[in-house]
């Protein structure tokens, strides 16, 4: 998503999760690899984590004429892996 935002001179912060939807799965990682548990939580946590992020990134960004510019740019530009 970076690479093809940035080939479009769009330039904007981009956050990422990973989610877990199964409330009884336990999250481990190896030791040293602790902040990667920061990208990966229980479904549970993601609205407070977004929360978060809309604290930090409180300026806006694209307009919403932009973001429906990039959206169709996407859907246009979408293929499938065959």
């Amino acid at each position: 998503m970076k690479k093809w935002l940035l080939k479009r001179n769009i330039i904007i912060p981009i956050q990422f999760f990973i989610v877990i939807s199964k409330p009884s799965t336990i999250l481990k990682t190896a030791p040293g690899h602790a902040k990667m548990l920061q990208r990966v939580l229980h479904v549970q946590f993601l609205l407070k984590s977004i929360e978060k992020i809309k604290a930090v990134h409180k300026k806006e960004v694209l307009s919403l004429k932009d973001m429906k510019i990039i959206s169709r740019s996407l859907l246009k530009e979408h293929t499938q892996k065959i």
